[in-house]
């Protein structure tokens, strides 16, 4: 009987907190259950893809790191598909007691084949592919793609061989990406064209953890930006003078070349906010609002 007595009294104390922890788990589940960035209720949004110039260049014009004056002809380039994500670049989550080493190790990289990038939920998805013509503003693509109602911080593209339903792929000659043009720098003047292949080994066809800062909502507009100057950026095309010339005068930009190196490099490339050499940036367009950044 005791033992009964003492069960019975004590509860009422321990009633009380068992009842607060569980209004309280309630209160947290229902609040998570709610917020935008967890569980959020299902959107319509749109992608756009598109090309971008540097600042005060037209585009397909651009001066390179290695100081030669670059004209495009040509500039194209299978994108697609194309993630959302929730979680913010690894590089826009760092520690600022280690900003002195930014002088050492340089932000404006390739993502290597084992890149520990993690975007957790994904926010959006649009699975299929486009041939984007660079230098042909009329040709850019609008898709239309689901996605969850929150916040987005970054976003994945993914650079795969073209498909084989994907229209006008015989302009890209067989390569993922294709190019010419006419580099000058000192009087010289070297006509060159190629195509770029990425391998199939880890993450080396896409590009993920490219920055994004913007709310999801139903309606909202995606800007999927590619800067072809970030391409050849570091190219010394000085190198391709040693080699023949084609039937059509240009010199072609031979496989394992610093060109094709460089361009391997500048193609999946992202630096930080205002640093010119991102091969892709993103943003959220407001309602009414113009692609163009």
């Amino acid at each position: 009987m005791t033992f009964v007595r003492r069960s019975m009294d004590t509860p009422r104390r321990g009633r009380g907190r068992v009842s607060s922890v569980l209004l309280g788990g309630l209160v947290a589940l229902w609040a998570s259950a709610c917020a935008p960035d967890t569980g959020g209720r299902m959107i319509g949004l749109q992608i756009a893809v598109r090309a971008e110039a540097d600042e005060a260049q037209p585009l397909g014009r651009f001066t390179t790191a290695t100081g030669w004056d670059v004209t495009l002809d040509e500039a194209l380039a299978a994108v697609g598909p194309v993630f959302i994500y929730e979680n913010a670049p690894v590089y826009a989550r760092r520690d600022e007691r280690f900003a002195p080493l930014r002088w050492l190790v340089p932000l404006a990289h390739a993502h290597p084949g084992d890149s520990h990038y993690d975007g957790g939920v994904a926010k959006g998805e649009w699975l299929g592919q486009t041939m984007l013509d660079l230098l042909d503003p009329s040709s850019y693509p609008t898709v239309d793609a689901p996605g969850i109602a929150g916040e987005a911080r970054s976003i994945t593209v993914h650079l795969d061989p073209p498909r084989s339903s994907l229209a006008g792929r015989e302009r890209l000659r067989g390569h993922q990406f294709y190019v010419s043009g006419v580099a000058e720098r000192e009087g010289q003047r070297v006509p060159f064209a190629g195509g770029l292949d990425l391998p199939a080994e880890g993450d080396q066809r896409r590009v993920q953890g490219i920055p994004l800062s913007g709310v999801l909502d139903d309606g909202s507009r995606l800007v999927v930006a590619v800067h072809p100057s970030s391409w050849l950026r570091e190219a010394r095309f000085e190198e391709l003078l040693g080699e023949e010339p084609g039937e059509d005068g240009r010199y072609p930009i031979p496989k394992g070349s610093q060109i094709e190196r460089a361009w391997y490099i500048g193609a999946r490339s992202l630096a930080p906010a205002g640093v010119p050499g991102s091969a892709f940036t993103a943003w959220l367009a407001e309602h009414g609002e113009e692609d163009r950044r």
